[in-house]
């Protein structure tokens, strides 16, 4: 499609934040196949995303009037999503390249996904 993983991710302080905390993990490939992979430990998941999540939930109650528990399920589903992205992409061998992916994960998060489906 063209797109430039950089430019599509500093958009939003979303993208910012995603380039700062999910990107580098798609450029750790042994660790974290080992850990997202079919026989991986379901318990990195839930460390990873709670790791992250606090700093995204600041990130956006500092700059955004938004209920907390709301935020709260909001980053759940992006994180899932984003998690589960990359684990999908190691299950498959990497068919596209990490900027490909990077590329792919960002439009999904700024544009939503019907509008890749449904141009």
């Amino acid at each position: 499609m063209g797109f430039g993983p950089t430019k599509l991710i500093t958009r939003s302080i979303l993208g910012r934040l995603f380039y700062k905390s999910i990107v580098p993990l798609v450029y750790v490939f042994i660790p974290i196949s080992a850990l997202l992979g079919n026989n991986g430990n379901p318990a990195f998941v839930s460390k990873l995303k709670n790791s992250t999540k606090p700093i995204l939930i600041q990130a956006f109650s500092e700059n955004h009037n938004l209920d907390p528990k709301e935020v709260d399920f909001i980053l759940e589903y992006v994180l899932s999503a984003m998690i589960g992205i990359m684990s999908y992409w190691f299950r498959q061998s990497k068919v596209l390249t990490a900027d490909e992916l990077i590329a792919l994960m960002s439009d999904l998060m700024e544009n939503g996904v019907m509008k890749r489906l449904i141009p």
